[in-house]
């Protein structure tokens, strides 16, 4: 990804994604990823995990009953 693609998403690093701040370490970080099935298996779960952690329906039901609950107060 892009440091802009990247941003607000709590995205790591070489954790839940590979991130290239200009053209040439981007298309280094696709062939890396393309060429090294380990990393592509571990970077797929921690994206999957930062999915559930941040974007999932049971932390979006969370937020929501939260803001309702400062609204009825």
């Amino acid at each position: 990804a892009t440091p802009c693609a990247a941003e607000g998403m709590g995205l790591v690093h070489e954790i839940d994604v590979l991130i290239g701040p200009d053209a040439e370490s981007f298309a280094d970080c696709v062939i890396r990823l393309y060429r090294d099935q380990p990393l592509w298996e571990r970077l797929r779960q921690g994206g999957l995990e930062n999915i559930e952690r941040h974007f999932s329906y049971r932390v979006a039901r969370a937020t929501l009953e939260c803001l309702l609950a400062e609204v009825s107060a």
